[in-house]
């Protein structure tokens, strides 16, 4: 199990080689492009989607991430070998931690990339670069910053009962999120004085890190105190 991770494709490459190599034996692992998958005969492999992670940056210490996609195909002399080869690499795939493995819509590709039917799986790996830091410009003259009053705004989202944790908790119209804690707690930067706080639940939106939308049952608005405090309720 790798305890860092990879900043590069040629990374992955060479450690998704020695992985398949070291689980099935098969020497002859071969980097294809799309639609050549069956051209050799061993394990192929086709570098086919580079997308980037629905995660927030958070700021600028955290490192920039790409998620790196590859579908994994075998071809050999007969189904029997093609099958065992394939079932090993995708039961060792479930097993480990160094990346995440899914199954496609076998039919999908085919029709995208203009070859047979075929099955296989696909293996992601997230790579990470750190972030390029702009100097910083010495200001000449002061500036001049007009303050507004601003209220913090704090919550707790809870669902079926129990606290939720990890969603990404965002006022677009404002522009600020952020992540619940493991308690389902957050708190969001300061919001205008002039915001109208029994509109805030319309403009609420909770979602998971992979960005998919959460539906808000309830919102429990305390505004008794400076600090605005949202009790949020979720649909089961």
């Amino acid at each position: 199990m790798r305890t860092e991770f990879m900043t590069s494709i040629c990374e992955t490459d060479a450690f998704l080689k020695q992985w398949i190599e070291h689980v099935s034996g098969v020497q002859s692992v071969s980097f294809n492009k799309a639609g050549m998958i069956d051209s050799q005969k061993g394990v192929n492999v086709c570098l086919y989607r580079i997308s980037k992670p629905q995660i927030p940056d958070l700021n600028i210490d955290t490192p920039l991430q790409l998620c790196i996609y590859y579908l994994i195909t075998v071809c050999s002399d007969t189904p029997d070998a093609e099958h065992q080869i394939l079932t090993d690499l995708a039961f060792a795939a479930l097993q480990s931690n160094d990346f995440d493995v899914t199954f496609p819509e076998q039919a999908l590709f085919s029709e995208a990339f203009g070859f047979p039917m075929h099955a296989g799986i696909i293996i992601s790996f997230t790579i990470m670069k750190k972030r390029t830091v702009p100097p910083i410009k010495i200001v000449q003259k002061p500036l001049l910053i007009k303050q507004a009053f601003q209220r913090p705004l704090s919550g707790l989202v809870i669902q079926d009962g129990k606290p939720s944790s990890n969603l990404k908790v965002s006022i677009p119209f404002i522009n600020i999120s952020a992540l619940t804690s493991a308690s389902g707690t957050f708190e969001l930067s300061t919001i205008p004085a002039d915001c109208i706080i029994s509109e805030l639940p319309k403009q609420l939106e909770l979602t998971t890190v992979k960005g998919k939308l959460q539906k808000i049952k309830t919102v429990q608005i305390d505004d008794t105190s400076n600090n605005i405090f949202l009790k949020i309720i979720l649909e089961v």
